[in-house]
């Protein structure tokens, strides 16, 4: 059988929800499947699982690696992809029958270079609550300039690869990778930017499709350590890889708003659940230190992209007193 799309689901201890996830891929009505399924060095009973459903599913193919991460399951999984489209889906989530077949006919029907859909947050309570704002749409872009459709609610495209669909043909062409998450923040927004500069044309559908689960433990969910040190990170290895793709206006245009974005972050987390001024000073001087991250807050000032919000923001993050800049930043995000 040929397959239209590959799945790749990267499995670590997860034997209290993977059943649940392989049953919904199993029974997606699009057949023309291969599930590539990696065992990233389970310690449970994930592997017994993922056997137990491969002796009933010829689809579904199975990878063995010592635990390497997220990161490195998924780029092992990628090496095993037979198919022009390729989606990534979590072992502790599950997704809607129609998924997939969903995405293969946006972008195919439309010709596009990548699919996205909408997704529901499980709570534990068992609360359901539907947190994308996406539109049904086609998105064209001029030569991957990302930054006018990143730009307002569209940027939440950007932070997860799960509910996507990709082409092969770019991610092999241009060798697109998942960076190491113990050096990065977020390998799936990194991903994402990586791939999107190639794009002309993405296509979203409301419909919320995927079934994220929220749960204590999970890597979404984790306190990440060294926040503005990995910020610094994927500001720099973005930059160089624009650079290295011909991308200099994309960088241009992107970077200085990435950055703002990425800082609104860490400092939302320091003032929401740190409430310390000395912890923000810390991190002001840390912003002003950074050659990239001070190098893009001045590109803010021309950038025809930014709104005078931003450009406000960046002042307060560079420029103003570190005293008056830090209580200043712990009331804008405390809503006082």
């Amino acid at each position: 059988m040929n397959t239209k799309v590959s799945i790749i689901v990267p499995v670590y201890n997860t034997e209290k929800y993977l059943e649940k996830c392989l049953t919904t891929i199993c029974e997606q009505t699009l057949k023309e499947i291969e599930i590539i399924v990696v065992n990233d060095g389970s310690k449970d009973n994930s592997y017994k699982i993922i056997e137990k459903f491969a002796e009933k599913d010829p689809r579904i193919k199975i990878v063995v690696k010592e635990n390497g991460g997220l990161s490195s399951a998924r780029n092992e999984g990628l090496k095993f992809v037979s198919s022009k489209w390729v989606c990534f889906i979590d072992s502790d989530d599950y997704i809607e029958e129609d998924m997939i077949k969903t995405l293969y006919d946006l972008v195919e029907n439309n010709k596009a270079n990548m699919g996205v859909c909408g997704c529901k947050d499980i709570y534990p309570t068992k609360e359901v609550v539907t947190s994308n704002r996406l539109k049904d749409e086609i998105i064209e872009l001029d030569d991957g300039d990302i930054c006018g459709f990143l730009v307002g609610k569209r940027k939440d495209l950007t932070i997860v690869v799960w509910n996507k669909i990709y082409n092969m043909d770019i991610i092999n062409k241009y060798n697109i990778k998942f960076e190491s998450n113990k050096e990065i923040f977020s390998e799936d927004l990194l991903f994402n930017l990586y791939y999107m500069v190639h794009c002309t044309k993405i296509v979203s559908a409301s419909a919320p499709l995927y079934n994220y689960l929220i749960r204590t433990g999970s890597i979404m969910n984790s306190r990440k350590k060294n926040l503005l040190f990995k910020f610094e990170n994927l500001l720099e290895k973005y930059k160089e890889y624009c650079l290295n793709m011909n991308k200099g206006q994309v960088l241009k245009n992107f970077l200085p708003i990435l950055t703002v974005d990425l800082l609104n972050i860490s400092f939302r987390d320091t003032s929401l659940k740190e409430r310390n001024l000395n912890n923000i000073v810390h991190d002001l001087i840390f912003c002003r230190q950074s050659k990239i991250i001070r190098g893009s807050l001045s590109g803010l000032y021309n950038n025809k992209h930014a709104s005078i919000k931003y450009k406000l923001l960046s002042v307060l993050y560079s420029k103003l007193d570190y005293r008056l800049a830090s209580l200043v930043i712990f009331k804008y995000f405390n809503g006082k």
